[in-house]
């Protein structure tokens, strides 16, 4: 097999700790994501899987410098002292 006919395998859905572990963070941060519906997700059964494109797109949403407001939770907010 030649460079030119090699592919790569990529899936097109991940667990939640595949999902973590390609974003480096832990699979407590995805279920956070999800609940906050930062991140989509689809249910088989009981189990929850990540589209590869959803990841994408939280990915993109998160390219700071790139026009986007961030998502709220993610502003920093100042407190006025009294």
């Amino acid at each position: 097999m030649d460079a030119a006919t090699l592919t790569i395998q990529t899936p097109t859905a991940f667990t939640v700790r595949e999902a973590a572990e390609r974003l480096s963070v832990g699979p407590t941060t995805i279920y956070e994501l999800l609940k906050r519906g930062e991140l989509a997700a689809v249910r088989i059964g009981a189990d929850r899987r990540i589209p590869a494109d959803a990841i994408i797109a939280f990915l993109q949403r998160q390219v700071i410098g790139s026009g986007r407001t961030r998502p709220a939770h993610m502003t920093l907010r100042r407190t006025r002292r009294a």
